[in-house]
């Protein structure tokens, strides 16, 4: 490595804590992409006229 940080995932990491859709968030198994991809847990909205 160079000793650079990686840019995205921290810009993402900062939005994702702010979005307030957002429940939680982690880096994904190596077979889903590993650290350079993100599971995202979101809340739940209702929709309108839909009674799930």
């Amino acid at each position: 490595m160079d000793g650079r940080k990686p840019m995205i995932k921290s810009h993402v990491n900062t939005w994702l804590r702010q979005h307030p859709q957002v429940l939680g968030f982690s880096s994904c198994l190596a077979k889903h992409g590993g650290t350079g991809a993100v599971y995202i847990i979101l809340k739940r909205t209702m929709m309108d006229g839909r009674d799930e």
